[in-house]
């Protein structure tokens, strides 16, 4: 959520400055069917429709950031695409080395979660993408181990990794609405 909320305040940002969108044909992406194809995984394997088949959600969630990051490797001529991969890079560490899913401070996840939600994560399973921070989890600096106060719109939990993309996709929105070419 945190990712939706900053990629949209940049481009509202980029938005009212410029008046216009015309600088968003300036974005030419090669292989943009990566990145729609790793999201459609995405929502599909996290949303209730995903939930009422037996999907390997780990499998599919990795093989989703296996997408995003070639994707970011072949469209890398874009600057700010450096920084949004070192957040991607660093969010699937996570993820693939905890068993393809993402470690989150139970703590924090108590103000975001259900109370059923937590007891699941208490008893060792996974909820969508997460499970809880133990000792035993891998990486754990870069998991998500940060939130926004539940008072905040779109408060959630996040990732050093997601600050480093929503920082990348600022700046790419800032650079698009700035030049004429990236």
């Amino acid at each position: 959520m945190i990712l939706i909320f900053f990629g949209l305040l940049s481009l509202t940002i980029a938005l009212l400055r410029t008046r216009n969108v015309t600088w968003l044909k300036n974005l030419e992406l090669k292989q943009p069917w990566l990145i729609l194809t790793a999201l459609l995984l995405q929502v599909m394997i996290f949303s209730p429709l995903g939930s009422r088949f037996s999907l390997p959600v780990p499998y599919i969630y990795i093989f989703s950031y296996f997408l995003i990051i070639f994707f970011i490797i072949l469209n890398i001529n874009i600057k700010s695409f450096i920084i949004i991969g070192t957040g991607m890079l660093s969010n699937f560490l996570a993820i693939t080395a905890n068993g393809g899913y993402m470690p989150a401070k139970i703590e924090h996840l108590q103000y975001f979660s259900s109370p059923e939600t937590i007891e699941l994560l208490k008893k060792g399973m996974a909820s969508n993408n997460s499970i809880m921070l133990t000792e035993h989890s891998k990486l754990s600096f870069l998991a998500d181990i940060y939130y926004l106060p539940p008072d905040l719109p779109l408060a959630n939990v996040f990732s050093i990794g997601d600050v480093i993309i929503a920082a990348g996709a600022f700046i790419l929105f800032q650079e698009l609405s700035f030049r004429k070419e990236i």
